[in-house]
């Protein structure tokens, strides 16, 4: 039998898999958005988006830090939808997160 080695990377997960969630939260105050990094781990590449269709790209976020984005930095992808602004998706390349507002 194959012998592992226990310091080889794990394999990546099937393409099929659904992705990780992101642990966090997300609150609206006056002017803006603010997103938590409630996770150990690093966030990046990510692509945070309202439900009309506006988004706003972010870089990164450190384990326990916040993000504060003013609501006019969001800008408009696609076609806009008229729904109001209950939810945050986050989507980074460490996972996904639905945050209420």
């Amino acid at each position: 039998p194959a012998v592992e080695n226990p310091s080889a990377p794990p394999p990546p997960p099937p393409l099929d898999a659904a992705p990780a969630r992101l642990k966090g939260r997300a609150t609206k105050i006056g002017p803006h958005f603010s997103i938590d990094n409630d996770m150990s781990i690093r966030w990046t590449n990510c692509d945070v988006r309202l439900p009309s269709n506006k988004r706003y790209l972010m870089k990164h976020l450190a384990p326990g830090d916040h993000e504060s984005i003013m609501i006019i930095r969001f800008a408009q992808d696609g076609v806009q939808r008229d729904l109001p602004d209950t939810i945050l998706t986050v989507t980074c390349d460490q996972g996904v997160g639905k945050f209420p507002l």
